[in-house]
């Protein structure tokens, strides 16, 4: 917290040892710090409520710092090949917690994973002259690859729903970057320089992911594919065995149910396209 917001620590642990009332303070610094009582949250936020200006919070305005703050530690760490694999092909499984720790440090590990759920709160519009866009346009697909090296594949995809639905047309929108990662989630999430190599490779000609990252494809692939765009369907749901004649959605919208041929019903989260793994496979 206390490197993200460029405050000494002393300060945040001054300021933190006069809230144990009402906040949880771990024990270790690395840890989150958490409110005891959600309604405190609510109060500060609430101008109604809250009538005193020092301790009242202007939410959108917190929101836009930190998102603010976020864009600066990312632009300031990310790069290709951040934690310096000696391979594209190298798996994320081999990498060790300290290497990951030493090549992103935790405050920027949060400006990765919360920077679009600050966007978000902020209310802030984004356009082609953005600072936003310009991120995107110079640094997504080293966003991704850092997310990937995270294990928090799933989470980018939530998070480039969300994008989609606050960016303009005039920008990069989130579902044009969100159609990326769908197609090669599988890769991306194992070998994450291969996001460079085969999944920008393969990209359709005329997406605009190829098109502005085609600096970054490897010159030695001679032959390359001629699809010209992304296909009408978004993702297809691979798991069943036989033909599917049954599918129905819960009554949150929440989750998939998919009944097979092959006698199996199978659930899917319709936010990240993922089977929702049961402790036993249905059948009959």
């Amino acid at each position: 917290m206390a490197v993200l917001l460029q405050i000494p620590v002393w300060q945040v642990q001054s300021t933190l040892c006069r809230l144990g009332s009402i906040i949880d303070i771990p024990e270790s610094d690395d840890s989150p710090v958490k409110v005891l009582h959600p309604s405190f949250h609510d109060f500060l936020i609430d101008a109604k409520r809250c009538v005193d200006t020092w301790f009242f919070v202007d939410a959108k305005v917190v929101h836009m710092s930190l998102l603010a703050r976020c864009l600066k530690a990312m632009s300031g760490d990310l790069k290709k090949n951040i934690c310096n694999l000696q391979s594209r092909n190298a798996i994320v499984s081999g990498l060790k917690s300290a290497t990951i720790i030493n090549c992103i440090p935790l405050h920027v590990q949060y400006a990765y994973r919360y920077w679009i759920l600050h966007l978000k709160q902020s209310g802030a519009t984004i356009g082609d002259d953005s600072e936003v866009h310009s991120f995107i346009r110079q640094h997504l697909l080293h966003w991704l690859e850092a997310i990937s090296i995270l294990g928090k594949i799933s989470d980018a995809i939530l998070l480039l729903g969300e994008l989609e639905e606050l960016t303009s047309r005039t920008a990069d929108s989130g579902e044009r970057c969100l159609r990326f990662v769908l197609a090669f989630r599988y890769i991306i999430e194992k070998a994450p320089l291969q996001i460079y190599a085969s999944a920008l490779t393969f990209s359709p000609r005329k997406s605009e992911v190829k098109v502005h990252f085609k600096d970054q494809c490897p010159s030695w692939v001679n032959i390359k594919p001629e699809i010209e765009n992304w296909g009408a369907a978004l993702q297809t749901l691979d798991g069943h065995f036989g033909w599917v004649p049954s599918v129905s959605f819960s009554h949150d919208s929440r989750l998939v149910a998919s009944g097979s041929a092959d006698t199996s019903v199978q659930l899917w989260d319709p936010a990240t396209y993922l089977s929702r793994h049961l402790d036993s496979i249905l059948k009959g």
